[in-house]
C-alpha cells in the first residue's frame, strides 16, 4: 500500500477543519471522492491524489442534504483539493450514470457558499443533461473554483460551466476548453445571478448556438482578465450577451474567435444585452459575414472603454439598426472613427509576430522548436500565436481614459511585429481548429496528398494564401472566405467537412469577397447537414480556375443575391448525393450572375444547372451531361448557353417564365416526363439559334414541349427525338405559338408534330417530316439526306480486337460508339443546303458529304459490355449481340423503329426501364435477357406501339416485366417473365385498350406489393393467352394471377393458372371485374393460394373444357349482376356447377405440386435489395392422369387441336 508523505497532509492547514484523504493506489482513508464529501464535516479538506477517479454520478458536496427533509444532514463547505494539479488528478463522469438525468461533473445546487472549494482538479466526460456538462452552478451557489481545468465536456447549455440563477460563484485562473453546447455557451453559459471569472483561459469551445465561449443571459457576470480564444458559434463564437445581460469584461483578450453563421466573431450583443467592455483586445477574430470583431444588434445597448478593435476581418465594430452602442476612448479599426469621446482608428502595432515573416512547423520535430527551418514549431498553434500587446510607439499607449493604455495589456513592450507571416507546413496532421489567420497569416503545405489541417479555415485576408493542404473535419466548412476579402488558395482538396445553415459545406465566399481559387478540389462536404459544397454570398465575385466540386451531399455551387463568381475549366460532378429534388450541380439565386466557361457539369443527382428568382447565368463551352434532374433549368431568371453540350440528363433545357438563349448547342439523348429536349413555359419564351436538338425521350413532347410559350427557333436541326407515348416530338398546348425559321424537323417518330386547338406551330423555310407540306413560306417535306450510317450497312464491334477497324467482319471496330454514331451532316445533293431564304443552308451547321448513307444499320456485338445509351432513338438501326450470356447493354434501350430488332444479348441496370419502345413503333426483340430494370417496366410499349417479343426472359427487375401503354400492343411468344418485383403489376401490365397476345408464355413467381402479380388487364384492353403458364404469383392484396377489368375481351386457350398467392381472402387466381367477355377454352386454373375465380360488377365468364380444381378459398365467386356459364368442365364443389356435360369429380393430376408460399427469392438492382416469390418448390404436372374422369369429358366444339405442350390431343375428343 502507498504511504501519502506527511508533507502533503501539511495542504490541509489552510482549513480549520480535519483533513479527509483519496487515493485510488490505497494508502488513504477513501478510495472515491464523494464517499469523502459524504463523510466529511463541515469546514473540512479532502484531498485528492493523483489518478483518474470516474464518477457514476455528479459530485456533490451536499448530496444527503435534503432540503425537504429537516432531519437530513444540514448544508456543509467542504474543500475538494487536488495533490499535483489538475494535469494528474481527473474527475471523469463515467459512461452509465446511476441516474442519467444528472450528468454534470460537479454540481452545487443548496447554496453553497465561497467556503465550498473545488481545486486544482480536472473536471471532463460530463453531458450535463441539459445544463453545465463539468459544473452545474444553481440557486444561491457561490462555490469557489480555483486551479481547476474543465475540459471535454457538453451540454446543451454550458458545455463546461452553467450558473443558473447562482449567487456569486468565483472561478479563479481556470482553463475551460474543449467543451461543447447543442444550444449556447460551449465553455459557459450564464443566467442570471453574478458569476465571477478572473484570470481564466476560456479556449477552444464551440456551441451549435451562439457564445461559443461564453454565452451571457441576464445577470451580472464579471470576467476579469481573462483570455477568450479560439471558440466558435454560431454568432458571438468567443462571446454572446442577450438578454438584459449586464456582463462585464475587464482586461481581457478576446482573439482567434470564429462566428460560424454570420456575426459576432469576438463578441455579439443582442436582445437589449448592455455588456461592459473595459480595456479589452479583440481582435484576430473572424464573422462570417459582419462583425469579426463586435456585432450590436436589437437594442442592444454595449459600453466599451479603453478597449482595441483591430485585425478582425468582417469588421472590427458593427452596430445594426435597433443598436445603441457607448464607445469611448477605444481604437476601432474601420474606414473613419466610430463616434464618441477619445476614439481613434489607427493601427495599434501589435507585437503580433515579432520579427519572423516566415516560420516553419513539422509534427514530427523532436522538440517545440524556435519556427526557424532548423528547428521548426512541432504545433502549427504556435505558428499561428499573436501577441496581442502593444509596442512602446503603439497610439494606444496614453490614450486611454485618464491617459490609461488602450487594451488588456496595460504594459506596452518592443516593437511591432511583422504585418504577415507564411507558414511552411510539413508532412503530417494538424489541427487547425481554435486558430485563424485572421492576422494576415498563409499557409504553404507541402501536398495535398502530405500536409492535412484539421478544422475549418478562417479569416483569411487579402493578399494571403492557402496552398497545397488538404482541409478536411471542419463544423464549419473548409475554407471561409471573410467578407470583402481577396485571398488565394490554391491546389488544395477541401473534403468531409461540414456546415450550418446555410454556409458552404466545403467552401464559404462571404459578401463582397474576391478570393482566387485555382487546382482546388471541393469533394465529398456536407454529410449531416443541408450545406452546399461550396457559397457564393452576396455580391462575392470568386475566381474559380481548374478546380473540382465532386461528391458532396448537397448543392454543389449556390450563388447567392448579386454574387459574380467566375468558372473556368471546371468540374461540378457526382453533388447532391442526399437527393433532394433542388439540389443542383450549379444553382443562381436572387439576382446572382455566375459564369460558366468550359466546364463540365455531370452526373449530379439533381438537376445539373439552375437558374431561378431573377438570377442570370452565362455558360459557354460547357458540357452539363449526364445529370439526374433537367440538364439547365431557368425560373423567373435569365440564361444565356452558348456552344455547350446538353446531354444525357433528365430533361435538356426547362424554361419556365424565363429569359433563355441558347445558341450552338447539342441538346441530345436527354429523357424526361415531357420535354425531353426543350421544356418552356409562359413569357418570355427562348430563343433557340443554331442547335441540335436530337434523341432525345419523353412521354410526351421529345425535342420541345411548349405550354404558353412561343419559343423561337433558327437554323436548328430536331432528328431522332421519340416519345414513349401517343405524342408529339414537338408538343404545344394551351396557346403557345412556336415559330420555326430554317429548321429541319426529321426521323422524330410517328407524330413529329401535335398541337392542342388553342396552340399552333409556325415555320418557314424548314423541312419538316409531315405528310403535307406544312404551312409556311419555303416549306418543304422532303428527305434531307443526311449522311447517316455511311455506306456499310453491316458492321462489326469486338472489344477484343488487337485495333481499332473499320468496322468490317475483319476488321471490327473496338468501341460501339463508332458503329452507332449517325451523321446529321447533309449530303450533296440534299434539299436542305438551298431551302432558306434566299438559298443558303437550312438547319445547324453539321457539315456535309458526297452522298447519303445506306438507310439501315445492322451493328454485329460481339462478347462485351456496352453503353445501352449509344444506342441512338428514331434511327434504323438492328442490334445482334453473340448471345444473351456473352453480350451485355447496360442501361436503357430506347427508340427501336418498326422493322429493327433487337438479338441476342442481355439488357441489364437500366434505370428507366430495359427496353422502351417508342408510339407507335414495331421492332423485334428476339432471344433477348432483361434484368435489372427499373423505371415503369422491364419492357415497355409506348401508345400504338406493336413490337413482338421472341424467346426472351424478362426477370428480377425492380419493375413490371412488361408494361404496354394505353393504346399500345405487344405479341410476346416463347417468352418467361419471372421474379419481376413491383409496387403495381408485376408480370405483365395491359394499358386500356391495349392488344396484348402472350404464346407460349411463362409468367411465374412475380410480386406486387399492391395489386396483381401475374398479368393484369385495363379498361377496353384485350388480351389474348395462348398456351401459357402463370403460376406462383404473389400480391399482398387482390388478384395474384390474372386480373380483367373492364376489359374489352380476354381469350385464354390452353392455359394453366395455379398456385398463385394472396394475403387476403378475397383474392384470385383469375379476377374478372365488369367490362367484355373473358372466356377460358381448355384452361386449367388449380391449386391457388385463392379463389380459382371471381366475377364481380357485371362480369361475364365462360369456360369451355377447362378444370377448376383445388383452390384454397373456393372455385369461383359470382356476384349479383355477374354471370359465369361453364359448359364440359371440371368444377371442385360440393354439386355440378350448371351447364352441358360439367363434372365436380377429382381430376386426378399427375402432380399438384409442392409449394412454399413464405419462400423468397433475391435480388439486387441498383444497390437495393428486391424480393420476389420463390414459392414453386416441385412444379406441377397438372396433366390427367389416365383414368382421370376429365378425360374425353369435353367436347371438341371449339376446342384447339393441341395441349399445352402443344401436342395433339391424344384422348378421344376431349
Amino acid at each position: 500500500m502507498r504511504t501519502i508523505p506527511a508533507a502533503l497532509l501539511c495542504l490541509a492547514t489552510v482549513s480549520a477543519g480535519a483533513t479527509l484523504t483519496v487515493s485510488k493506489d490505497g494508502g488513504a482513508e477513501f478510495d472515491e471522492v464523494q464517499a469523502a464529501a459524504d463523510a466529511a464535516a463541515d469546514g473540512d479538506t479532502v484531498l485528492v491524489f493523483p489518478g483518474e477517479y470516474v464518477l457514476v454520478e455528479p459530485l456533490d458536496f451536499n448530496r444527503l442534504h435534503d432540503p425537504a427533509n429537516p432531519a437530513s444532514p444540514p448544508v456543509k463547505n467542504l474543500v475538494v483539493r487536488g495533490v499535483g494539479g489538475p494535469a494528474v488528478t481527473i474527475l471523469r463522469l463515467a459512461e452509465t450514470l446511476l441516474d442519467p438525468a444528472r450528468a454534470s461533473v460537479a454540481v452545487f445546487e443548496h447554496g453553497e457558499g465561497p467556503a465550498s472549494v473545488i481545486e486544482g482538479v480536472t473536471l471532463t466526460g460530463g453531458r450535463g443533461m441539459p445544463r453545465g456538462g463539468g459544473i452545474f452552478c444553481a440557486g444561491a451557489s457561490s462555490p469557489s473554483v480555483t486551479d481547476c481545468v474543465i475540459s471535454g465536456n457538453s451540454a446543451t447549455w454550458g458545455g463546461g460551466v452553467r450558473c443558473t440563477y447562482a449567487g456569486t460563484p468565483i472561478f479563479t485562473r481556470c482553463t475551460i476548453e474543449g467543451n461543447h453546447a447543442s444550444s449556447s455557451g460551449g465553455g459557459i453559459s450564464v443566467m442570471g445571478g453574478g458569476a465571477r471569472f478572473s484570470e481564466c483561459l476560456v479556449a477552444d469551445n464551440s456551441a451549435a448556438g451562439d457564445g461559443g465561449g461564453v454565452a451571457c443571459e441576464i445577470g451580472e457576470a464579471l470576467f476579469e482578465r481573462c483570455r477568450i480564444e479560439g471558440n466558435t458559434g454560431a454568432q458571438g463564437g468567443g462571446i454572446n450577451c442577450f438578454g438584459n445581460s449586464t456582463a462585464e469584461f475587464i482586461g481581457c483578450v478576446v482573439t482567434q474567435n470564429t462566428a460560424r453563421w454570420r456575426a459576432g466573431g469576438g463578441v455579439s450583443c443582442a436582445a437589449r444585452a448592455t455588456p461592459v467592455l473595459r480595456h479589452c483586445t479583440i481582435a484576430g477574430n473572424v464573422g462570417q459575414e459582419e462583425g469579426g470583431g463586435v456585432v450590436c444588434s436589437s437594442e442592444s445597448a454595449p459600453v466599451i472603454t479603453g478597449c482595441i478593435l483591430w485585425d478582425n476581418p468582417c469588421g472590427s465594430f458593427t452596430a445594426l439598426e435597433g443598436a445603441n452602442p457607448r464607445v469611448t476612448y477605444s481604437c476601432i479599426e474601420g474606414a473613419s472613427v466610430v463616434s464618441g469621446q477619445g476614439n481613434i482608428a489607427v493601427n495599434p502595432r501589435f507585437r503580433g509576430w515579432r520579427d519572423a515573416a516566415e516560420v516553419w512547423v513539422d509534427c514530427a520535430a523532436s522538440g517545440p522548436g524556435d519556427g526557424s527551418s532548423q528547428s521548426p514549431y512541432r504545433a502549427l498553434a504556435a505558428a499561428l500565436a499573436f501577441d496581442p500587446g502593444v509596442a512602446l510607439d503603439s497610439p494606444c499607449v496614453g490614450s486611454g481614459e485618464g491617459g490609461t493604455t488602450m487594451g488588456a495589456i496595460a504594459t506596452p513592450a518592443g516593437t511591432a511585429g511583422m504585418p504577415r507571416r507564411t507558414v511552411w507546413i510539413a508532412a503530417g496532421t494538424y489541427r487547425f481548429q481554435g486558430s485563424t489567420c485572421a492576422h494576415a497569416a498563409s499557409l504553404r503545405g507541402m501536398g495535398a496528398a502530405l500536409t492535412t489541417l484539421d478544422g475549418t479555415v478562417f479569416g483569411l485576408r487579402s493578399g494571403a494564401s492557402l496552398a497545397n493542404v488538404t482541409v478536411t473535419g471542419g463544423n464549419a466548412g473548409g475554407v471561409c472566405i471573410p467578407a470583402g476579402e481577396s485571398p488565394e488558395v490554391r491546389d488544395c482538396v477541401v473534403t468531409e467537412n461540414t456546415a450550418y445553415h446555410f454556409s458552404g459545406g466545403g467552401v464559404y465566399c462571404g459578401t463582397g469577397s474576391e478570393a482566387m481559387f485555382s487546382g482546388v478540389r471541393i469533394v465529398r462536404n456536407g454529410v449531416g447537414s443541408k450545406a452546399a459544397a461550396l457559397v457564393c454570398a452576396s455580391d462575392s465575385a470568386p475566381t474559380f480556375t481548374a478546380c473540382a466540386v465532386l461528391d458532396n451531399e448537397h448543392e454543389g455551387i449556390v450563388c447567392h443575391a448579386g454574387a459574380n463568381p467566375t468558372f473556368r475549366g471546371c468540374e461540378i460532378s457526382g453533388n447532391a448525393r442526399a437527393l433532394h429534388a433542388v439540389s443542383a450541380g450549379v444553382a443562381a439565386y436572387e439576382g446572382a450572375v455566375p459564369v460558366l466557361d468550359g466546364c463540365t457539369i455531370a452526373d449530379n443527382l439533381g438537376p445539373g444547372v439552375t437558374v431561378s428568382q431573377d438570377g442570370r447565368m452565362t455558360i459557354t463551352d460547357c458540357a452539363i451531361v449526364r445529370n439526374a434532374g433537367v440538364g439547365v433549368s431557368v425560373t423567373y431568371g435569365e440564361c444565356t448557353v452558348r456552344n455547350s453540350t446538353i446531354s444525357g440528363n433528365g430533361g435538356g433545357i426547362a424554361a419556365t417564365s424565363a429569359a433563355l438563349i441558347a445558341e450552338g448547342c447539342r441538346i441530345a439523348g436527354n429523357t424526361a416526363k415531357s420535354g425531353g429536349g426543350v421544356w418552356c413555359g409562359g413569357p418570355p419564351s427562348p430563343q433557340l439559334r443554331d442547335c441540335l436538338i436530337i434523341d432525345n425521350r419523353a412521354g410526351s413532347g421529345a425535342a420541345l414541349q411548349c405550354v404558353q410559350a412561343s419559343p423561337v427557333l433558327t437554323n436548328c436541326t430536331i432528328v431522332g427525338n421519340v416519345c414513349d407515348l401517343n405524342a408529339g416530338a414537338l408538343e404545344c398546348e394551351r396557346t403557345s405559338g412556336p415559330y420555326l425559321a430554317s429548321c429541319i424537323v426529321w426521323d422524330n417518330g410517328e407524330r413529329p408534330v401535335v398541337c392542342d386547338g388553342t396552340s399552333s406551330l409556325n415555320a418557314e423555310y424548314s423541312c419538316l417530316a409531315t405528310p403535307d407540306v406544312w404551312p409556311g413560306v419555303g416549306n418543304l417535306n422532303l428527305d434531307p439526306q443526311f449522311c447517316g450510317w455511311g455506306e456499310n450497312a453491316d458492321v462489326y464491334v469486338d472489344p477484343a480486337a488487337p485495333e481499332p477497324g473499320d468496322g468490317s467482319a475483319a476488321a471490327p471496330f473496338r468501341d460501339a460508339a463508332s458503329a452507332l454514331t449517325f451523321s446529321l451532316g447533309l449530303s450533296a445533293g440534299s434539299p436542305c443546303l438551298t431551302a432558306g431564304q434566299g438559298g443558303v443552308r437550312i438547319g445547324a451547321e453539321t457539315g456535309t458529304c458526297p452522298a447519303g448513307g445506306v438507310p439501315v444499320r445492322r451493328v454485329h456485338l460481339a462478347a462485351g459490355q456496352f453503353a445501352a445509351e449509344l444506342v441512338p432513338p428514331a434511327h434504323p438501326v438492328s442490334i445482334q449481340g453473340a448471345g444473351p450470356e456473352l453480350t451485355v447493354l447496360e442501361g436503357t434501350v430506347r427508340g427501336l423503329m418498326t422493322g429493327m430488332s433487337l438479338a441476342d444479348l442481355t439488357v441489364a441496370e437500366g434505370r428507366k426501364g430495359g427496353v422502351v419502345v417508342p408510339a407507335g413503333a414495331s421492332p423485334e426483340l428476339r432471344n433477348c435477357v432483361i434484368r435489372h430494370a427499373l423505371g415503369t417496366g422491364a419492357i415497355v410499349c409506348g401508345a400504338l406501339a406493336a413490337p413482338t417479343i421472341r424467346d426472351c426472359v424478362i426477370e428480377e427487375n425492380g419493375t413490371c416485366g412488361i408494361a404496354v401503354a394505353d393504346d399500345g400492343g405487344v405479341t410476346c411468344i416463347g417468352c418467361l417473365v419471372r421474379h419481376n418485383r413491383s409496387e403495381g403489376v408485376a408480370g405483365v401490365s395491359c394499358g386500356a385498350r391495349s392488344s396484348v397476345t402472350l404464346r407460349d408464355c411463362r409468367v411465374e413467381e412475380n410480386g406486387s406489393t399492391a395489386n396483381c402479380g401475374g398479368l393484369a388487364a385495363k379498361s377496353s384492353a384485350f388480351v389474348t393467352l395462348e398456351r401459357c403458364r402463370i403460376i406462383g404469383n404473389a400480391s399482398v392484396n387482390y388478384y395474384p394471377g390474372l386480373a380483367f377489368t373492364r376489359v374489352a375481351g380476354a381469350a385464354l386457350t390452353n392455359c394453366c393458372v395455379a398456385a398463385n398467392s394472396s394475403s387476403l381472402f378475397d383474392a384470385a387466381g383469375v379476377a374478372c371485374i365488369g367490362g367484355g367477355g373473358v372466356r377460358l377454352v381448355n384452361c386449367t386454373v388449380a391449386e391457388n393460394n385463392a379463389r380459382g375465380l371471381t366475377c364481380r360488377d357485371s362480369a361475364t365468364v365462360e369456360l369451355l373444357n377447362c378444370i377448376v380444381w383445388n383452390n384454397i378459398d373456393g372455385s369461383a365467386a359470382v356476384e349479383a349482376g355477374s354471370t359465369l356459364s361453364a359448359s364440359y368442365s371440371c368444377i371442385k364443389g360440393a354439386t355440378v356447377w350448371e351447364g352441358d356435360g360439367n363434372i365436380n369429380l377429382d381430376p386426378l393430376f399427375v402432380w399438384p405440386g409442392t409449394y412454399d408460399f413464405q419462400q423468397m427469392y433475391e435480388f439486387v438492382v441498383d444497390g437495393r435489395q428486391y424480393k420476389a416469390p420463390n414459392m414453386i418448390v416441385h412444379a406441377p404436372n397438372l396433366e390427367p392422369r389416365p383414368g382421370s374422369p376429365a378425360i374425353d369429358a369435353g367436347t371438341a366444339a371449339g376446342a384447339p387441336a393441341s395441349d399445352l405442350a402443344g401436342r395433339a390431343r391424344p384422348f378421344g375428343a376431349g
